[in-house]
């Protein structure tokens, strides 16, 4: 459960900062959508582990569900990123 629970909070506080600490970039919703996405591409190897162990499997078993879901949450952030830097 450590980690899946740690991911989240971590998650929830960054939101949480940034909606009530940085206004202006949480105004922007291009800038929030890179953020949302660095934070998933980070947190996805631990959130999966996290589910993974949760229904009771194997992690050693399923060790190419993380990266899959890892590759895609990167290809995510990347898309975000040339996304971002194309309006900016």
């Amino acid at each position: 459960m450590f980690f899946l629970i740690i991911p989240i909070a971590c998650i929830v506080l960054i939101e949480f900062y940034i909606r009530f600490f940085q206004f202006n970039i949480a105004r922007h919703d291009k800038k929030m959508r890179l953020i949302r996405s660095l934070e998933l591409a980070f947190f996805s190897p631990f959130l999966t582990i996290g589910m993974l162990r949760a229904k009771g499997e194997n992690v050693d078993e399923n060790f190419w569900l993380v990266i899959m879901l890892t590759t895609v949450f990167i290809g995510l952030l990347v898309r975000n990123y040339l996304d971002y830097k194309k309006d900016s």
